[in-house]
């Protein structure tokens, strides 16, 4: 199971949660049972729609999750389709086009006799596009597209390139930890390996 969507992304804030499910249970012959077995998860509120190959449902505390099962030899077309962002792939879905292409959940596919190019990871998909993988964070449709197809992404900022923070809050009022407990995570954090230059995730 790989979670996708807004998820997948890191964005501030999520409306649902979106998980990929793959495996051998979830091959065409066995997909009616595997829904069925998400269907009936414990947890759930009420149904809102189960298919041939998705299960969408509230849990108690009002979140929806939506839940798509696809085979393996799909795994990249799916998590690429469900990840989105939906500029990002209605870009991406053009580009495709315009080379003679067809992109959905299950693959990157011929137009003219329907055959698969690429499906089993994104960075297959994307390659078979001309363009470099991009992390999720990325697909905004801001740019990235252009410059994966220049092979000129920038990095993303990670977590070994912060040295601070300037606002943070213990446990005396809304935080989880104590002054003691930041203040030696803080120390143990300057004494690691020191960050490496930072890219601004800005587009050329």
């Amino acid at each position: 199971m790989t979670p996708a969507g807004s998820c997948a992304v890191a964005a501030k804030t999520a409306g649902d949660l979106d998980l990929l499910v793959t495996g051998p249970a979830c091959a065409p012959e066995h997909t009616a049972a595997a829904v069925d077995y998400v269907a009936a998860y414990p947890g759930i509120h009420d149904m809102i729609a189960k298919g041939e190959n998705k299960v969408s449902f509230h849990l108690a505390n009002g979140m929806q999750v939506d839940v798509r099962l696809l085979p393996s030899a799909s795994y990249g077309a799916a998590l690429q389709y469900f990840t989105g962002s939906k500029a990002h792939n209605v870009t991406l879905r053009q580009r495709a086009l315009k080379m003679g292409y067809t992109l959905s959940e299950w693959a990157l596919a011929r137009l003219d006799d329907d055959s698969t190019v690429a499906a089993a990871t994104e960075e297959e998909i994307y390659a078979a596009l001309g363009m470099d993988w991009m992390p999720p964070e990325m697909r905004e449709n801001l740019g990235e597209i252009e410059a994966a197809a220049r092979h000129a992404l920038p990095r993303l900022i990670e977590q070994a390139d912060l040295r601070g923070d300037l606002h943070m809050h213990t446990n005396a009022t809304d935080g989880h930890n104590t002054i003691r407990e930041m203040a030696e995570a803080a120390l143990a954090a300057a004494t690691s390996t020191s960050p490496s230059p930072t890219t601004l995730k800005t587009w050329p």
